[in-house]
């Protein structure tokens, strides 16, 4: 223990001195945790405005590549909530499984909207989030 410090205080400063040793960019992999959302809220609200979706509304998705060093094999066949850099706003992603119909077209994530207009305002939140570097490496546009 370092003089003057308490043992709460000597953990925080040696996870601080561990963090800026750790450069994401130089490291194998990104460390991220993530909620784990109920598949009944994910399936019933929409990724990006949280609006409710009824059974019988039309609603779109589309798929996201995430970097090589993201790994999220923990959470396939999941929901979970991402914080976005660019935005202080929270988006609920599936993570497909392996030997699903969307793994095999490339998308790790999924993402489910209530309507064109909340496509198009995630994409676009998205396309900055990509060239930001941090977790994803493209965004279906289908």
């Amino acid at each position: 223990m370092w003089p003057g410090k308490s043992q709460q205080f000597y953990c925080v400063d040696i996870f601080l001195i561990l963090a800026k040793c750790l450069d994401a960019s130089k490291t194998k992999e990104v460390f991220m945790e993530f909620s784990i959302i109920p598949d009944q809220e994910a399936l019933r609200r929409c990724a990006w405005c949280q609006s409710r979706i009824y059974d019988d509304m039309e609603v779109f998705d589309f798929g996201a590549t995430l970097r090589p060093n993201v790994d999220l094999s923990e959470y396939e066949s999941h929901c979970i909530q991402i914080d976005l850099v660019s935005e202080e706003k929270p988006v609920y992603m599936m993570v497909t499984a392996q030997g699903s119909e969307a793994k095999s077209e490339g998308k790790d994530g999924m993402f489910l909207v209530c309507s064109e207009g909340c496509a198009k305002k995630l994409k676009n939140v998205l396309k900055k989030e990509i060239s930001l570097g941090k977790m994803f490496k493209a965004v279906g546009y289908e």
